[in-house]
């Protein structure tokens, strides 16, 4: 795999498999005729191919489609029949057991099972031969893997004169000055050839049309990026980083690459250039825009600007990475001509090592300081918390493995092994570039997209996590491709991995294919997104402008959504292609087990449904549980979710709402019973005190006025006449408030009407006082010196 084609391959692999999906679905099917002499008579010219193992590359290759073909026809042949299939056995089996007799209904059960049978027995022999041909492709396309594998081991392994060698670089020196002197003779010809120079002039209005309008592409580039910079600033909330990055692109890479690419049109028609120029306009191209595609990722990632996509390379690397960078794809650019060059012109292997030799060097160079720069990047991420160590750790690897191929890789080349350092280096060199690509596109995608969701206000889910996942998915899907590429797979093999995919894998009696296990999971996805979207409109549109209270509409909006997760999943199931019958013997068989091993998790389930159901306790309740008092946050099957007073969060488990007591503040109405003790001293009015206590909660804002608030004198007690005030609030969550603002004004009216609060008062009695007295003074009149026994008899 050569530099040449890193961008080739990217377009080949979206258009080869769209032409390829649209020749499959227009070419006749050769299977339809029953054609199976035609696939007998291919089947052997393969294999004669093989075995004679003479055959170019190119044919091999071309070969190899062809079989791909065959058996993607082969494949899709056998879809209908096995459905078809499936069906009779189906109805056959709906019949029941045969019926005996002359009868009416006897004759016409036996005539229809006749002809279900005569079908089926018509469909099995096909799909036994469709099978077979599957079978003996895959054979086939093996048998051509493992030639084309032992040639390249062959190859790689082959020891070839050194590039370094004054006569090797003599020959290329000869072979280059000889292609560019034909290809001038070429030009010199079709002047002087009358024949010729009347088709050009013929072609000279609409060549001269192309020449201009390729030059004004190159030249007006950085005016048409600012066009379109300016359309993306009038969608509002793009980032600026973002649109000067799509400006960069579009003028340093995109419209160039198209300019060069119409003026190299404009040459190939005008007739003045042969084969020779050919193969030089072909390459220009993609040269150019591999060139261009690496000199703007430098300056968008590593970029001095403050909206490079990462942080600022190391000091030491601010110069030398421009330079790596076009280095890199100046190597990936001269390959690509040196590759298109040496094809037209035959060129033999020892010239061809020679050509290459210079551009694995500057390769090399570029790949190292670029891979050098990463490391040190890598590793300081490593002391940052906030990086996950695995991903330091991978970028460490790669960037080491990056270093040692462009270290060994020129010694291979120089030693003679000339095929194997240009697979891996320049392998390394373009994986490298796809790399940065594909990470520069993700990012400049996502934040291209995200501001277009958001002004559409669209599900939280889809703005906020699923879009950058989906961009990095597609960009990685496509990328595994492109890397297999770059590392000598071929497109008919990935055509194979394809098929098989497609075919699909057994699992019991059910054969499940990539690409309707893809389809599946879409649906899924699909029908999630709708599902969220209809509780959005239930819970924002719809049941707020019904009588229903808040928990009512929230039972609804979780009933909802747990109902359309359930058809989703069915009809993913279904779209899969599983057989719901078998799948339910199985959960029969192992509903015993699950149901001892999953007790607490069913009972939690069904205690949940129930409290959705019959709403006992609902979302914004005040509740009290088994210790826990607060409000209630979130009902789902399996637990409640309680937060406290205190704003801690308490996950209670549905059993325990469905099986303890629960004490629910709140359901129904607010209202709630307030109660504040006071006591008074001995010797105060209680009249005077029960008029002043419900002068002063009728005044009060949070306690209802019917029915009115009231005194109860609840007993004499030993310090105090104990009085307690009742009333009902129309919000019972305001209970802690209005007693603290009660007692506050009571306190300050009681001071006022010189009432007062008394505290509790106790009397000490001493026994034997006179005693205690008379020890107290012999302590005193002792000896202050003696032994230290009697000082410390006398301490204690």
């Amino acid at each position: 795999m050569s530099g040449r084609t890193l961008l080739s391959l990217i377009i080949t692999l979206v258009l080869g498999i769209t032409a390829s999906s649209a020749q499959h679905v227009n070419a006749s099917e050769w299977w339809a005729d029953g054609n199976l002499e035609d696939w007998r008579s291919f089947a052997d010219r393969a294999m004669s191919v093989i075995d004679r193992a003479a055959a170019s590359d190119g044919a091999l290759e071309s070969l190899r489609l062809q079989l791909v073909e065959r058996q993607h026809s082969a494949q899709r042949a056998i879809a209908p029949l096995e459905t078809r299939l499936t069906r009779l056995t189906a109805r056959l089996e709906a019949l029941g057991e045969e019926i005996d007799g002359e009868d009416e209904v006897a004759t016409a059960s036996q005539m229809l099972r006749a002809a279900l049978a005569g079908e089926m027995a018509r469909i099995t022999p096909q799909l036994a031969i469709l099978n077979d041909v599957m079978i003996e492709a895959d054979g086939l396309l093996d048998d051509l893997d493992r030639l084309r594998q032992e040639r390249s081991r062959s190859r790689f392994a082959q020891r070839q004169s050194s590039p370094l060698a004054p006569d090797i670089w003599q020959a290329s020196r000869l072979y280059v000055a000889d292609h560019v002197r034909r290809t001038l003779a070429e030009t010199r010809s079709a002047i002087s050839n009358d024949v010729q120079r009347t088709i050009v002039l013929d072609q000279l209005p609409f060549t001269a049309g192309l020449l201009i309008a390729g030059l004004s592409l190159i030249m007006f580039a950085q005016r048409l990026a600012t066009l379109i910079g300016q359309r993306l600033r009038s969608l509002k909330g793009h980032a600026e980083p973002c649109i000067l990055h799509i400006e960069t692109f579009f003028a340093g890479m995109l419209i160039p690459v198209i300019g060069i690419a119409v003026i190299a049109l404009a040459a190939r028609i005008s007739g003045l250039v042969g084969a020779n120029g050919h193969a030089i306009l072909d390459a220009l191209p993609v040269a150019s825009a591999l060139y261009l595609v690496t000199v703007w990722l430098c300056g968008t990632l590593f970029g001095r600007s403050r909206h490079a996509l990462l942080a600022p390379p190391p000091d030491g690397y601010r110069m030398r990475l421009p330079v790596a960078f076009h280095l890199i794809g100046g190597a990936l650019a001269l390959h690509a001509v040196i590759d298109s060059i040496a094809i037209a012109g035959g060129a033999s292997v020892a010239v061809l090592s020679g050509l290459v030799y210079p551009i694995q060097i500057l390769g090399s160079i570029g790949l190292f300081i670029a891979a050098r720069a990463v490391l040190d990047q890598a590793r300081a991420s490593l002391a940052d918390e906030r990086v996950p160590q695995a991903y330091g750790r991978i970028v460490t690897l790669a960037a080491l493995t990056a270093m040692g191929v462009a270290v060994i890789g020129p010694i291979l080349s120089s030693v003679g092994y000339a095929d194997l350092a240009d697979q891996v280096v320049m392998a390394s060199v373009a994986t490298f570039v796809l790399c940065t690509l594909s990470f520069a596109v993700q990012r400049l995608s996502t934040q291209l997209l995200m501001p277009l969701l958001e002004a559409g206000q669209p599900i939280p889910m889809l703005r906020v996590g699923l879009l950058p996942f989906v961009i990095g998915t597609l960009i990685l899907f496509v990328s595994v491709q492109v890397l297999f590429l770059i590392w000598g797979a071929s497109l008919g093999e990935l055509g194979q991995l394809w098929i098989r995919l497609s075919h699909g894998i057994e699992v019991g009696q059910e054969r499940i294919g990539i690409l309707r296990l893809l389809a599946a999971i879409a649906l899924f996805i699909a029908l999630l997104l709708l599902v969220r979207l209809a509780q959005a409109l239930l819970r924002h549109s719809l049941l707020p402008n019904t009588e229903l209270d808040a928990g009512a509409q929230q039972a609804l909006v979780t009933g909802a959504g747990y109902l359309g997760l359930s058809i989703a999943a069915l009809v993913g199931v279904t779209t899969l292609g599983l057989d719901l019958t078998n799948l339910a013997i199985v959960a029969g068989a192992l509903s015993v087990g699950i149901g001892f091993g999953m007790q607490t998790i069913v009972s939690n389930f069904v205690s949940g449904i129930i409290l959705l159901i019959e709403r006992p306790i609902n979302e914004g309740d005040w509740i009290e549980a088994g210790g826990v008092s607060g409000t209630v946050k979130h009902i789902s099957v399996r637990s409640t979710r309680i937060e406290t007073f205190d704003r801690a969060t308490v996950v209670v488990p549905n059993t325990d709402l469905m099986a303890g007591q629960v004490t629910n503040w709140t359901l129904g109405n607010s209202f709630g019973r307030l109660r504040v003790p006071v006591g008074v001293a001995y010797g105060t009015d209680p009249r005077q005190v029960e008029t002043i206590l419900i002068e002063l909660a009728s005044q009060h804002p949070a306690l209802a006025k019917e029915p009115r608030p009231w005194v109860v004198f609840a007993e004499f007690g030993a310090d105090s006449l104990n009085f307690e005030l009742r009333g009902i609030l129309t919000d019972v969550n305001q209970v802690v408030t209005a007693r603290s603002d009660l007692n506050h004004a009571i306190a300050e009216r009681f001071e006022q009407e010189g009432i007062a609060i008394p505290f509790a008062q106790r009397d000490l009695w001493i026994r034997n006082l006179d005693q205690l007295k008379s020890a107290m003074r012999d302590d005193t009149t002792e000896p202050a010196s003696g032994s230290d026994d009697a000082s410390d008899a006398s301490r204690a």
